[in-house]
């Protein structure tokens, strides 16, 4: 099976959605429910290692 991975995700603040939009972000559930929603799988990872040694590794 092959995954792709995602790292990034844009979203436009706006004056007017500003303080909803980030409460919503905040809340782990609401962004599952909208990959859930558009066929992506979140996961969640909490693994800061591995996340310096991509740092370190490939965007220098």
């Amino acid at each position: 099976m092959s995954y792709m991975s995602l790292n990034v995700v844009s979203i436009q603040i706006k004056k007017e959605n500003a303080e909803k939009l980030t409460a919503w972000v905040k809340d782990f559930q609401n962004i599952c429910e909208y990959g859930s929603a558009s066929n992506i799988d979140i996961i969640k990872n909490n693994n800061r290692e591995e996340d310096a040694h991509y740092i370190k590794n490939e965007k220098i």
